[in-house]
């Protein structure tokens, strides 16, 4: 598989992990009677794709001594962008159907093809929906920390050219 469409993937199956626990917590913890605050823990899970900025950096460089080409960084920024968009969307469908299908006959398609202005949302971050939150936050980590967390590490080893003024 190319290199920077496996990172991208990497990086939202990273991302997909704490957006699939509290999916979890959400179906079995209140049956369970375990309390449950998704107040707190909703922007967590949209804030902690940023811890994934390390592993995938390492396998995008490839243990290059330079920076990947820049069709390389954009194809990756695009696919990881993309590909976390559409699984926020989801999982924000599938936790608006958890909550309201207790008290409102709707079906998971009715939530997920509703036109945009009438679109069910959980409010995260900022007043942004989760859906918004969570691309935003992988938008930043692919764009900003992992380019920047590569620079790093080569600066680290040596292999970072340093400017020289003649």
């Amino acid at each position: 598989m190319h290199r920077p469409i496996l990172s991208a993937l990497i990086l939202v199956l990273l991302a997909a992990l704490p957006w699939g626990a509290i999916l979890l917590a959400f179906l079995f913890l209140p049956d369970l009677g375990i309390k449950f605050y998704p107040r707190y823990t909703l922007p967590l899970a949209a804030v902690l794709p940023m811890l994934a900025s390390t592993p995938v950096s390492r396998v995008l460089r490839n243990g290059r001594q330079s920076m990947p080409p820049a069709f390389e960084l954009v194809l990756f920024m695009m696919v990881s962008i993309v590909l976390a968009a559409v699984l926020a969307y989801i999982v924000e469908a599938v936790l608006m159907d958890i909550v309201l299908s207790p008290s409102q006959p709707i079906t998971l398609s009715e939530i997920i093809f509703a036109p945009f202005d009438q679109r069910y949302s959980v409010t995260v971050l900022f007043g942004l929906s989760f859906f918004v939150s969570a691309t935003a936050v992988v938008a930043f980590t692919a764009i900003f920390r992992v380019p920047g967390r590569m620079v790093r590490d080569l600066k680290k080893a040596g292999y970072w050219p340093a400017s020289k003024v003649v």
